[in-house]
């Protein structure tokens, strides 16, 4: 969490006014929640070790550990079934993260177990 205080901190800086760091025009509220999607994607790419966690939805899980090798894990509770979504290995993950991310490169060449690089 100490890791997403500047980008917060950046984010108040840019959306919001005097006497309020906070985002207080509704209107702006979609554009500063984009901007900060923006500003975590690029945190992840540059320091993708940093993931801790990581939940999808079941097919998510599915596609990705058919196309890159992305194991689940069973590391927490299990969702009840109600909610469609699984934890995925933070290792796993970290080396496809900048390929995964809006913005980032594409995938590396097929590993020997069908993932990719």
């Amino acid at each position: 969490m100490s890791d997403l205080v500047p980008l917060l901190e950046r984010l108040d800086e840019r959306f919001g006014e005097r006497g309020q760091p906070y985002c207080t025009q509704l209107e702006r509220v979609p554009e500063a929640q984009g901007v900060l999607l923006e500003m975590i994607a690029e945190f992840l790419r540059a320091q993708p070790q940093k993931v801790r966690r990581a939940c999808v939805p079941v097919a998510v899980a599915d596609r990705l550990r058919a196309e890159c090798g992305i194991r689940r894990i069973d590391a927490y509770p299990a969702y009840p079934p109600t909610i469609d979504q699984v934890d995925l290995d933070p290792a796993d993950l970290a080396v496809h993260l900048r390929a995964l991310l809006p913005g980032g490169e594409p995938a590396g060449p097929a590993t020997p177990s069908g993932g990719r690089r």
